[in-house]
């Protein structure tokens, strides 16, 4: 199954609208990521592609957007992750890329795309909402994603991230 952009972006704005009367939209973009979290979270849903690919744009956006990571260590991630779970399906052993009991939704390059999109748009919102602040330095916890290869994941993250803006 391909990932369906219209989909995604329904999955997006409606995670974005159940929050409105949160008047923070930082506050509001982390409530958004973790509700679409939460949905994956439930047995069946993991595998949505479009519901993941919802779930990774709102992770990378928000997490940018907060300062929590700079947009360099976002982009290893975004694309570390979806190469390695791409390779680990391969062979597979797409198993040691889940973070619950939940199987994870297929690699594919919209998904990665999309978390992409979220970068761009998250440093667009620290920016505007964090005036003056400047992007935050390299955040060796924030590579952490629950599965097996958390340690792998922080020393690619680490080498890597020193080569991107």
């Amino acid at each position: 199954m391909a990932v369906n952009n219209q989909i995604v972006l329904a999955h997006i704005d409606r995670a974005m609208g159940r929050n409105l009367s949160e008047p923070n939209f930082l506050v509001r973009l982390t409530k958004a990521f973790r509700m679409l979290q939460a949905e994956r979270r439930v047995p069946g849903a993991s595998v949505n592609e479009d519901l993941a690919a919802a779930e990774h744009y709102l992770f990378a956006r928000q997490a940018v957007a907060n300062n929590v990571c700079n947009q360099g260590q976002m982009r290893t991630l975004v694309i570390g992750y979806g190469g390695l779970k791409a390779t680990l399906q391969s062979v597979g052993l797409g198993h040691l890329m889940q973070t619950s009991a939940n199987p994870t939704s297929r690699a594919s390059f919209s998904s990665i795309e999309w978390g992409l999109k979220g970068v761009s748009d998250g440093e667009d919102d620290r920016k505007k909402y964090l005036p003056g602040s400047k992007p935050a330095p390299f955040n060796p916890d924030f590579v952490k994603t629950g599965s097996s290869l958390d340690d792998k994941i922080k020393w690619l993250a680490e080498k890597s991230s020193a080569y991107m803006p």
